[in-house]
């Protein structure tokens, strides 16, 4: 199957897995952080499958080296920015902007879409092709649709069940109100959620109150 739509796809998985990997590593390295272990190969996954079966291998490889960066540019910039969300974002806005345009790039001319049987009109087989215009308009309206999306949903779920806790909900912690549960720190901390002893490490006794002084 090395030849057909489907060995050329896993191929093309392989070579994305390697080459972020590689890249995710060296940048890992590089900044000291073990995520892009992680964001390295996920990230050249992503940006490799809008393509997998119409790269060549040693296309697929060269893409996957670049993923990783995407992924650090937009990690770093939310980092900075205090964002929640660290992973998904460098991800899908990140390497998947990347893999969307590079394949706008590389496979410029690319026939595509259509139906095997159908020689001419609007549904010919392969009567499209890859251009880098299409990919930049698809890849707009996918991310304006999402974030038209989250903000409709934002806005509805503000309203109602609330997205926020106050920040006294968030200092006294919502396990018991709203689970009913006992977090395991309770004999640990105070009123204001602040921690009036130490907790001990993992299988250590409690500590033991300091007898008072007779001076």
């Amino acid at each position: 199957m090395a030849e057909t739509s489907v060995g050329v796809a896993f191929n093309n998985l392989g070579l994305a897995w390697a080459g972020g990997a590689l890249t995710g590593a060296a940048i890992a390295y590089w900044k000291k952080s073990y995520i892009y272990l992680l964001l390295g190969p996920l990230g050249a996954y992503v940006a490799g499958a809008p393509a997998f079966d119409i790269y060549q291998p040693w296309q697929m490889f060269l893409v996957a080296l670049g993923a990783p960066f995407a992924c650090y540019v937009v990690y770093e910039f939310s980092q900075r920015r205090g964002w929640d969300e660290h992973k998904l974002t460098p991800l899908f806005l990140g390497a998947g902007t990347y893999g969307l345009l590079m394949v706008g790039l590389i496979k410029w001319g690319e026939p595509q879409g259509g139906y095997f049987g159908v020689t001419e009109g609007e549904f010919a087989f392969q009567n499209a092709e890859v251009n880098l215009f299409w990919q930049a308009l698809g890849l707009v309206v996918a991310i304006g649709l999402g974030v038209v999306t989250a903000a409709v949903m934002a806005f509805i779920l503000e309203r109602t069940i609330g997205l926020r806790l106050s920040e006294e909900e968030q200092v006294a912690g919502i396990d018991g109100p709203v689970w009913g549960l006992d977090p395991d720190l309770a004999m640990y901390t105070g009123g204001n959620g602040a921690p009036s002893t130490p907790a001990p490490p993992s299988g250590a006794p409690a500590p033991v109150p300091a007898a008072p002084s007779d001076s």
